[in-house]
Parts: C-alpha cells; structure tokens; sequence
C-alpha cells in the first residue's frame, strides 16, 4: 500500500483503550532493502542470504558487535564495507548500493482529519540505524492509549527509486545511488533511461563500458543523445561500418539512420519503417513522425503496435507518455482516439492523470506544488514552507515553472533564472533569459545534441522578430515532432506574454502536460 493510502487509513482508525504495556528487546535486526534490478548475494557477519531485485529482506543477527558488510551480484563485488551496531537491540537497515531513498513518517491516531502526517526524507545512506516503530511494514490501523492522540514512526524505502531521487539532498547520495543503477539495472528495464538521463560526464563513463563490454540497442541509443559530438561522431562512424558488413542487421539499420541530421531522418523514416515493418525502435519513430503531419490514423496504427512490443519494454513509460500527447493533439484536431488507448497503463501515465484530476487527500508535497503552477497560485508556492523543506535540487524546477508563468514578478523571475539548467526545461530559462536581455547561451546548452532544433529555439526566443511577424513561430513549429513543437510556442509565450497569441497558448497546454509547462493564462 503506498504511504499516502497509509496514512488515510491510518487516520480513520479507532483507538482502543489501553490493556497493557509492552517492550521489545533482542538480537539486532538488520533490514535489508535492495532497490536494483538484479539478486544480490548479501553477507553481513557471519550470515548469508540472496536478495531478490526490487525487494526486501531481514537478517537476525546473533551478536550486537559491528560487523562486515559485503555485497556481490553474479560473484561481482558491489560493495564491501564495515557496519556500526553500537550496542544491543540495536537495528539497522541496510541500503544496497545506497540504490533506494528512505522516508520516516508519522501516523497519527486519534487527531483531526486535517491534521498532516510529518514527513522526514532520511536521504539515502548505505548503513542506517533506525529508531522507528515500524521498518518496512505497514503501522496498525489502530493502537492502545489511555486517552487522547498517538503516534508511531514509520520507515519506508521506495523501491521505485527513481520517483524517490528528488528526496535526497546529499550529492554523495544522489552519485552513488545513480552509479549504482547505471552499473548494475537491466538496461531494457523502464527506470534505466531515467536514470541514465541525470548522468554526468563520470557517470556516462559506465554507459560506454557497459555499451563496449556488450553490444545493446538501449545503451547506444542513451549514448547517442548523452555522448559530446566528437564522441558520438565516432560511434557513428562504427555503427556506418558496422552496416556496411552487416546490411540486414536491424539495430544497425536504426542506429545509422539515428546517426543522420534531424532533417534527413524526418524524411527517411517513413519509408525505412516501411522497408523494416518488423524494427520496433523504426515503428516508433516513424508513429512520432506521422502524429506530428497530423496522420493520426496511421500514427494510432503504429502507437498500438508499440506498446505491444517487447522489444520497447525499457521505453513504455516515454511511449505511454508520447501516446498520450498524441491523443491530446489528436482530440483537439477533432480526430477521436481508439478505445485501446483507454487501457494504456504506466506509471508515468497514472501520475500525469492524477496531477490533472481532481486533488486527494494526503497527496505528496510534489503533486500539490505542481497544482500550484496549473492554477497560477504562484504566491502560494513561493510562500509554502514545504517547499522550502525540500532538497535544494527538488526546489528548482518549481521556482523556474513559476519564474516563466505569466503573472510572475521580477524577484520570481530571477530566482527561475538563478535555477540549474535542465535538458527537460532548457527552453523555459532561455526564453525568459531572452526577454529579461540576460544571457540565453547556459540554458541552450543544456541540450547540445540537437543544434538544428537549438536554432530554431533561438529564433523563437527573438521577441522583436515575433513581434514584427508571429507568423515565424508557426514556421518553425510546423515540421517538428510535437514535444519539440509545444516547446517552440511556449518560448513564444514567454518572450511575448500578453502579446502572445491565444492560439499559442491553446497549443502549449494541448501538446505540454502540466509538469512541463508553466502557467499561461
């Protein structure tokens, strides 16, 4: 059950009368919680046991003395390190891989409905000794007292840990949890591109030898867009030799055809999918391709064949994401949507559902700044001390969707622009940059591996000539894949705010969710 759930049925407990009081002693537990993909063979002290991916597990352990840790996958050292206890009936958790965060919180009995649950990220330390009531389970729906209100600690550990990595503040976390994942996942799993995505120079290290050691569709395509053009330049080149011998080999096929310019692979995709009907990432490709002419039946064609493939697997969730906005352009060009599309099922689907429906009770600190933004409440998200409790890095990218929306002051404004630049929301600091006459180029360059698209980004952030000709936006717009398109008219929006026009904004919010997009009125 996820915590939220939790802590709804939590609320509404009933408190029994008190019978007896009780405490626990023993031999120290250590809860040991592996959030990769793969088993791992797990020896703390003189106890062994096997780990499955994504799971949990405990070890009694029959002396309080510290111990040694050691971790291995598939006899591959992951980790070896010595463990503090510090004294009987002392429990720990162990974090593999330091791969997953851990969040402490409160439930509460006996207090009113509205009361809020406190929340504490503890980060996501390898060793941690816990104090809390309950580790890994759920608290009871209802507890002993003599009277009046109770509580109980809880620890969790999300084991979709990806969704967690904004709760972790300490950058030596956040590198060894992301190293972790990028060493050891499965790259067709769905949460590898994700993470691959926040790797740095260092981290993008372990994609390449990971790519070198043994040649896979995944990884080349992550390096592709992550690699500096020198590097990506030269594994284009093998890719070309390695096609020159191979002719019929399919991942060749896709990953030359990803190497050509933006403009020859908008005019080869058609009929390379075609030539290749049974290549899933040309499929994919060539389904973006056909929504952004605005073929939707075709397009849908396509989509539907996508989400049936294996061989996506590690791409569902963009996929889903993807599919979804063509539904959106789709339904406003008066096309409807095929009944399949109804049963589209992601994670990241789900979470933009319910950003955009109605609010729930005990919703995440996240979910609620992001409503924020939707309805334009940018003083309330400025003034909300949850926000403010949040990890630095976690903050940001609400401060830069409020600095872009219309109706922010100056201050917001320079705070947005006093953000890190991201290659998601690149386009929202240089086009307030732009219209402040600050400095565009750091923003630009937090996404090089698309210079074709970056030029257009500039002419969409040149208010003076959106000024004289709105027009020019529709130009550029018009050839590109719908994301890229949304982004070109929300730059417009920017620069040009109540100047802009109406139909600018139409198409933002059609072709952008909400956590993309600030708020336009």
């Amino acid at each position: 059950m996820a915590p939220g759930a939790l802590r709804a049925a939590v609320a509404a407990a009933v408190l029994l009368p008190l019978l007896g009081a009780s405490s626990h002693f023993g031999s120290s537990t250590v809860y040991v919680t592996n959030a990769l993909g793969r088993d791992v063979h797990v020896t703390i002290g003189t106890e062994a046991i096997d780990v499955r991916a994504n799971s949990k597990r405990k070890v009694e352990l029959r002396s309080n003395d510290d111990v040694h840790v050691r971790a291995t996958i598939d006899g591959e050292l992951l980790e070896a390190f010595d463990a503090e206890l510090g004294g009987a009936s002392v429990d720990a958790v162990y974090n593999v891989g330091q791969s997953t965060p851990l969040l402490q919180w409160t439930a509460l009995y006996g207090y009113p409905a509205s009361a809020k649950s406190p929340e504490k990220p503890i980060g996501a330390p390898r060793w941690y000794i816990t104090r809390e009531d309950h580790v890994f389970e759920q608290p009871p729906s209802s507890v002993q007292t003599k009277g009046g209100g109770a509580t109980r600690t809880v620890l969790e550990a999300d084991l979709t840990a990806r969704s967690g990595f904004a709760l972790v503040s300490d950058e030596q976390e956040r590198r060894a949890m992301l190293r972790s994942h990028l060493r050891f996942d499965p790259t067709n799993s769905p949460a590898y591109r994700r993470w691959a995505e926040d790797a740095d120079e260092e981290a993008l290290g372990i994609l390449v030898q990971r790519a070198d050691q043994r040649p896979d569709v995944m990884l080349e395509m992550l390096l592709q867009r992550m690699l500096p053009e020198p590097a990506r330049a030269e594994r284009c080149r093998t890719h070309a030799d390695g096609l020159a011998r191979a002719p019929t080999d399919e991942v060749l096929v896709y990953l030359a055809y990803r190497c050509a310019p933006e403009a020859e692979q908008r005019a080869q995709i058609r009929s390379l999918s075609q030539q290749h009907p049974k290549n899933a990432w040309l499929m994919y490709d060539a389904a973006e391709a056909l929504a952004a002419r605005g073929e939707w039946k075709e397009s849908f064609e396509l989509w539907k064949q996508v989400s049936e493939a294996p061989a996506l697997a590690a791409w569902s969730e963009s996929a889903g994401l993807d599919m979804l906005r063509t539904a959106r352009a789709a339904a406003a060009a008066k096309f409807p949507t095929p009944s399949w599309l109804a049963d589209l099922s992601s994670p990241a689907v789900a979470y933009i559902h319910d950003i955009e429906g109605p609010a729930k009770d005990n919703e995440h600190t996240i979910m609620r700044h992001y409503r924020m933004i939707d309805t334009g409440d940018l003083e309330g998200l400025t003034g909300s001390s949850e926000l403010e409790q949040l990890p630095p890095a976690s903050q940001e990218p609400f401060l830069l969707l409020a600095g872009g929306s219309e109706g922010a002051v100056a201050s917001l404004q320079r705070i947005a622009l006093g953000t890190q630049p991201d290659p998601h929301s690149f386009w929202i600091g240089a086009a307030l940059a732009s219209r402040r006459g600050e400095d565009v180029e750091r923003w630009l360059a937090a996404y090089p591996r698309h210079p074709e698209f970056i030029a257009k980004v500039r002419q969409a952030i040149d208010g003076k000539a959106l000024s004289r000709d709105p027009g020019l936006l529709d130009e550029l717009a018009k050839d590109e894949e719908l994301w890229e398109r949304g982004v070109l008219y929300g730059c417009g929006v920017i620069v040009l705010g109540k100047d802009a026009p109406a139909k600018w904004r139409h198409d933002v919010k059609t072709l952008l969710f909400t956590i993309e997009r600030p708020y336009f009125r």
